[in-house]
């Protein structure tokens, strides 16, 4: 006999399989793995309050900058698998790609189109 919490808590974790499948991350991570060690310089308290994604809810952009091989896209990464948690639809892109992606839509008339889709899915640019 299946218990009906076991049947919703299946649900909800199939849900945000799919949901982190749908995201396309070129990679696993979370917000618990990341190193908050003094020589990366990263503000803990900053990272702990954007995992409540709260900037989602508020329409705000966050804008991870830094050296190549800092951890900004394992950062994204992680942000974006946190809002697929919280139950956000995510898309992940490079933000080259997504440059080129709309370069190419502007010339064959489906710009808006991609804007919209882009801006349904609860884009994260990385």
């Amino acid at each position: 006999m299946i218990n009906i919490d076991d049947e919703w808590d299946e649900r909800h974790n199939k849900h945000i399989e799919r949901s982190i499948a749908n995201a396309s991350f070129h990679y696993i991570s979370n917000i618990k793995s990341i190193n908050f060690d003094q020589s990366r310089n990263i503000d803990r308290n900053l990272i702990l309050r954007l995992e409540e994604c709260s900037f989602v809810e508020k329409n705000e952009n966050v804008l991870i900058t830094g050296s190549t091989g800092v951890g900004k896209s394992f950062l994204g990464t992680a942000l974006g698998y946190q809002a697929c948690i919280k139950g956000y639809r995510v898309s992940y892109f490079n933000t080259s790609k997504v440059i080129a992606k709309l370069k190419m839509a502007k010339a064959d008339g489906t710009y808006l189109r991609e804007l919209t889709k882009i801006q349904k899915a609860g884009y994260y640019n990385i």
